[in-house]
């Protein structure tokens, strides 16, 4: 009997592990991606190492770094199918951040903090200013839970529901709001002090504003609270896992072990369903053809809006959408409103490989950025032994605005905060500063921006709930 034979469309993890499962079931598998390699949104860069002495000459080659310029954690070990094949494939785990910490003459230091003036700030004194509004924002959170959770009924009873009526729903969209407003509301109840702007404890406030969105995916005014209340993140129990060879290594061993058959640069433009044969016709930008009994999609929700918004553009014109798939027939309404209810965030990187070891305490792996605007490059990290690989985060509302700039231009913002928190690691000997280094922007031999936002394959990093 003839094999049924499905194209999934993209190579990110949903649709390289669909083909394992498919593979496996005796189905005649084929992926289509539009890039020139595996993984999506999991991107994982090998940055070469070449060792240079103080006066810049080479020596023989060094470690590699491998840098995840995508999705980078596997966030929870405890029943958490991404981390069973990590077990399953034996992969290694990242050991940086504890060999790191294992260098400091205390107990591991955690993550360390600096403002936007580079200055330390020490977040364990009680009496500071973080310990302070880190308290306050705690409340903030604890009282938007107690008097918004009866609000939304029983989220886990719902979707025990194998049907919900539309009328339930809309009730209950009604009934949400964004989390921003709440805390407006929330702060207003508590009589919590107004922070003046420019102040450090306001700053302070607005990073804390932004590890929430980072953690939702999207602008906390654009967010979900029902959805937040249902603590969906607190599900993914034991801790995070970074792996060694990179994020994408766990893909790799699935398309190695299943011997997937994956098509690289070919970009979907109109995925046809035929009534009569039962069967789809896919054209692609090159303009070939690919029949087949069933079409899985697996890109990304920013994607699969341009394409609804196009279609819906050119409904009435017999042509291909000059961005995302064209679909004909039409999706069914019930399926566009699905696809336009979620709400694509952005999450971006910066990675810089420095040709010396950077003035960055040997035992510290990351620290925060208390910055002048919500998002301006809060969270670092050190990714080798040598601190000459360093990743900066950036997400929701600054990072698309930081998307519209030059590389040059981010260059140059990146560079100016770390060598403020640099002149403080040594004023405040934080390190052992054993020789004077090249200024950053002259030892700076590598440099990535990620432009998820920009990228048309990507269109932002992950989805959110809105209100």
């Amino acid at each position: 009997m003839k094999k049924k034979k499905v194209v999934i469309i993209g190579a990110g993890t949903a649709g390289i592990t669909c083909a394992y499962q498919l593979n496996r079931s005796k189905y005649d598998v084929e992926i289509l991606e539009s890039r020139n390699r595996i993984g999506g949104r999991i991107h994982t860069f090998t940055s070469r190492d070449i060792n240079y002495d103080i006066n810049d000459n080479k020596n023989e080659k060094s470690n590699d770094v491998n840098v995840d310029l995508g999705a980078a954690y596997i966030h929870g070990t405890i029943n958490n199918p991404v981390y069973d094949v990590a077990q399953l494939f034996d992969m290694k785990k990242s050991k940086i951040t504890a060999k790191r910490a294992a260098r400091s003459p205390t107990i591991q230091p955690g993550r360390i903090y600096y403002d936007c003036d580079g200055k330390f700030i020490d977040h364990k004194d009680k009496s500071g200013d973080y310990f302070k509004i880190h308290n306050q924002y705690l409340q903030i959170t604890n009282q938007l839970q107690k008097d918004y959770s009866n609000s939304f009924g029983n989220k886990k009873q719902e979707e025990e529901e194998e049907e919900k009526d539309q009328e339930e729903d809309e009730k209950y969209r009604k009934l949400d709001v964004d989390i921003e407003s709440a805390m407006k509301e929330v702060i207003i109840k508590l009589n919590l002090p107004n922070l003046e702007p420019g102040t450090r404890q306001q700053r302070i406030f607005e990073y804390l504003r932004w590890q929430q969105e980072h953690w939702e995916g999207g602008d906390l005014n654009k967010t979900s609270l029902r959805n937040w209340i249902a603590g969906e993140f607190n599900f993914l129990r034991g801790g995070n896992v970074v792996l060694k060879n990179g994020y994408v290594s766990f893909l790799n061993e699935l398309v190695q072990t299943a011997k997937l058959q994956i098509t690289f640069n070919s970009i979907v433009q109109t995925i046809h369903w035929d009534q009569q044969s039962q069967s789809c016709i896919i054209t692609l930008e090159s303009g070939q053809t690919i029949s087949c009994d069933y079409v899985v999609i697996t890109v990304s929700i920013g994607v699969l809006q341009q394409s609804v918004k196009q279609q819906q553009q050119q409904s009435n014109l017999n042509s291909s959408c000059k961005l995302g798939i064209r679909f004909e027939p039409e999706l069914p309404d019930w399926k566009v409103r699905s696809i336009n209810n979620l709400t694509m965030g952005l999450l971006d990187k910066v990675m810089m490989r420095f040709k010396h070891s950077r003035n960055i305490p040997d035992f510290v792996s990351h620290w925060a950025h208390i910055g002048d605007e919500r998002g301006k490059w809060p969270w670092w990290y050190v990714l080798d032994l040598d601190s000459k690989v360093i990743v900066a985060w950036t997400g929701t509302r600054y990072a698309w605005e930081a998307e519209q700039r030059t590389n040059e231009e981010i260059q140059t913002e990146v560079l100016e905060i770390l060598s403020k928190i640099e002149e403080t690691n040594i004023k405040d000997k934080l390190i052992d500063q054993k020789e004077i280094l090249p200024n950053l922007k002259d030892d700076l031999v590598e440099f990535e921006f990620t432009r998820w936002g920009n990228d048309p394959f990507s269109l932002g990093s992950y989805s959110h709930l809105p209100p």
